[in-house]
């Protein structure tokens, strides 16, 4: 979604996850989108022959950070692909067509002119946003954290009561520019 949002004209944009290996997967997402062609990215990504084949990113490995290679080493001799959060190829739940990025290779081409070389990743809960991040922003997508969030509570109307007062009020007061 970040990539998303850059190609929808912002100029800025934070990200949080409580996984603090997606900060890996966005690094290798960022400098793959930077430096190589949409093919390859494709493959990489979504063939299952090519899937997270370390051949494809070897003429850029030298632009991964330390943590990006150790992270790539590591997967690599473990062949975890859960690292990743796909399964095998591609995770049954994702579609190729609900991000402009990977569905049209112009958009690909678009993103990669536009994309910061690093973005400001803070592992973090939703809860801790309005502590971990100082900023003013204009929006905040908080994509399907709400799936997860009071999984305890079955009463879906006091599940959405209790994420709207402990999550999404502390956030709207804190950092939204209204």
């Amino acid at each position: 979604h970040a990539f998303e949002s850059l190609l929808a004209g912002a100029k800025s944009v934070d990200l949080f996850d409580i996984n603090y290996l997606q900060k890996h997967v966005v690094e290798l997402k960022t400098v793959m989108i930077k430096h190589l062609p949409y093919s390859d990215f494709m493959r990489f990504f979504f063939d299952e022959k090519r899937f997270l084949d370390r051949t494809i990113v070897e003429p850029i490995w030298h632009l991964f950070s330390p943590g990006l290679k150790v992270f790539m080493t590591h997967f690599y001799r473990s062949q975890n692909s859960a690292m990743f959060r796909y399964n095998h190829a591609q995770h049954n739940e994702y579609s190729i067509d609900q991000f402009e990025y990977i569905k049209y290779p112009s958009e690909y081409k678009n993103l990669g002119r536009i994309m910061p070389n690093k973005f400001n990743f803070i592992r973090a809960d939703v809860s801790e946003i309005p502590t971990k991040f100082n900023g003013v922003y204009d929006r905040i997508l908080l994509s399907n954290i709400f799936e997860y969030q009071y999984i305890d509570l079955s009463d879906y109307d006091k599940r959405l009561m209790q994420f709207y007062h402990q999550v999404l009020t502390p956030i709207a007061d804190k950092n939204m520019n209204v």
